[in-house]
């Protein structure tokens, strides 16, 4: 399915059992160097980069 030694982001989240989980294939993660967590992965980052770009669409209505 995947290569060996692939970085794998999950950005997907899914709810098995009251649990939260991330979309990729559990036995895809036995490949890769590297893989981010769910919950806890790129979160944050999804958070920081919306409140950036609104702030960039509050300073372009600003100044239109």
């Amino acid at each position: 399915m995947i290569k060996d030694g692939v970085v794998l982001i999950d950005a997907g989240t899914t709810e098995v059992g009251g649990e939260v989980r991330g979309d990729i294939d559990m036995n895809c993660y036995r490949k890769a160097s590297f893989y981010t967590p769910v919950p806890g992965g790129i979160g944050p980052v999804t958070v920081a980069m919306l409140l950036s770009n609104l702030v960039k669409a509050a300073e372009a209505s600003q100044a239109a």
